[in-house]
C-alpha cells in the first residue's frame, strides 16, 4: 500500500521526495498507533503535517513551498482558505492538520485513572491524518485513487494483511475466535459469513464450525449479526481484538 500511495501522491505534486516523506510519516505514525508507542507516532507528525500542507498548496494553488524552504504552516492556510477549489483540500485538510501540531508539545495530566490520555491521542491523531490523506486522494482525480481510499479507510493493523481481495490473519497460533476477532476489527463495516470462511479457511474446515464459533461469540457479546447478515465487532470482541494487538 505505502508504494501505491507514494505513487499517487508523485502524480500529484511530481516531487519524489515530497511524495515519499509524506508517504513513510503516514507509515510511521500508523506504526506507532498500532504498536502503542505515541513517542515514535509524534516524531512523524512533523513531516506529515508540513507535507500534507504542500500536497495542498499543488492541488490549489498549482505550486507547493519548496522542501529547502521552512513552510509557514499558518500563512499557507490562509492562502488557501481565500483560493478557489476543492473545499476539503482549501479549508479541512488544513485546519484538522494544523491541529495536529498542538499535540506535539502537548502536556500530559490524568483526570481519569483508568484512561491514558497518550493512547486517546494517539487514536486521534491517526484518525486524523488518516482522514486527511484520505481526502488528498479522493480530490485527485487518479484512477487507481479509489483502491488507496478504501485501504486507508479500513484499519490497518499489523496481524491482518490483504492477499488478493481476501484478509487473512498472520499469526499462526491464533485460535478461530481471536481470528474472527482481528478480521471484522480490521473491517469495521463487517464481512459476510462466507467472506469469513474464505479469509479462514487454512484453519476452519468446513463452514459449521465457523457458524458454531461466531454464535458463540455472539452469546458472550463479542460479534453481532446485522440485518444484512455481515458479523460485526461489538462489546468484548473489540477488547479481544485489541489485546492481541497489544500482545
Amino acid at each position: 500500500m505505502l508504494s501505491s500511495i507514494q505513487n499517487q501522491l508523485l502524480s500529484i505534486t511530481g516531487d519524489a521526495k515530497l511524495s515519499k516523506d509524506l508517504a513513510e510519516s503516514y507509515d510511521g505514525i500508523s506504526a506507532g498507533y498500532f504498536s502503542q508507542n505515541s513517542v515514535a507516532l509524534l516524531q512523524h507528525l512533523g513531516v506529515f503535517v508540513e507535507g500534507i500542507f504542500r500536497v495542498s498548496e499543488k492541488m490549489i494553488l498549482g505550486v507547493h513551498t519548496p522542501l529547502s524552504k521552512k513552510i509557514n504552516i499558518d500563512d499557507v492556510a490562509k492562502k488557501l482558505e481565500k483560493a478557489q477549489g476543492a473545499e476539503g483540500i482549501r479549508i479541512h485538510v488544513p485546519r484538522l492538520s494544523r491541529a495536529t501540531y498542538d499535540f506535539r508539545s502537548r502536556k500530559k495530566s490524568v483526570h481519569l485513572t483508568a484512561i491514558d490520555p497518550q493512547l486517546i491521542d494517539a487514536h486521534l491523531l491517526f484518525e486524523m491524518t488518516t482522514w486527511a490523506l484520505i481526502e488528498v486522494l479522493k480530490e485527485s482525480g487518479l484512477p487507481d485513487a479509489e483502491a488507496s481510499v478504501r485501504m486507508l479507510a479500513t484499519r490497518k493493523i499489523p496481524l491482518v494483511e490483504s492477499v488478493d481481495g481476501i484478509l487473512r490473519t498472520t499469526k499462526t497460533t491464533l485460535s478461530i475466535p481471536e481470528r474472527i476477532a482481528l478480521l471484522l476489527y480490521a473491517q469495521p463495516a463487517g464481512l459476510s459469513e462466507e467472506e469469513l470462511f474464505d479469509s479462514t479457511k487454512t484453519r476452519v474446515p468446513n463452514m459449521t464450525l465457523l457458524h458454531r464459533d461466531l454464535k458463540r461469540m455472539e452469546a458472550r457479546d463479542c460479534v453481532h449479526r446485522n440485518k444484512d447478515g455481515r458479523w460485526v465487532l461489538f462489546g468484548q470482541g473489540r477488547g479481544m481484538a485489541e489485546r492481541l494487538l497489544r500482545s
